[in-house]
């Protein structure tokens, strides 16, 4: 058992290490509340799941709100107009394993002209794609 263990430990490390640049990428666009080392300390615990992609990699968290469950892909970077199904297929997987109700999904565009006035830097969006 140790053995199977050790060999995960070792994949994810080798994964993460080939893919990083994607996370610190999407970390640049994503307003500075987090660096690399806290996202990795998070995917450790068990409180974000890594998932790494063909050509980039993506990061999820789950997130219990007092009336929902959700996942939230929270990082993605990489090639993902070529890869964006992979990251919903494993998004809609992990959500599925943890009975989430939804999926969140931070952006970058929707709501700076309406907010800017007011003083706001605008740097996500969360769109929700419900699972009922």
């Amino acid at each position: 058992m140790t053995n199977e263990i050790d060999q995960e430990n070792i994949r994810f490390q080798k994964e993460w290490d080939e893919r990083v640049q994607y996370i610190e990428a999407a970390l640049c666009k994503s307003g500075d509340a987090y660096n690399v080392d806290d996202v990795f300390e998070l995917v450790c615990a068990g409180i974000a799941h890594f998932e790494p992609l063909e050509d980039g990699a993506a990061v999820f968290l789950y997130h219990q709100y007092p009336q929902r469950r959700m996942l939230r892909i929270w990082l993605a970077g990489g090639v993902l107009p070529d890869h964006l199904e992979q990251v919903l297929d494993a998004a809609q997987k992990h959500a599925d394993r943890l009975q989430c109700d939804g999926i969140e999904l931070e952006g970058r565009k929707g709501w700076e002209r309406v907010l800017k006035p007011h003083g706001f830097d605008y740097k996500r969006a969360v769109l929700i794609k419900e699972l009922n």
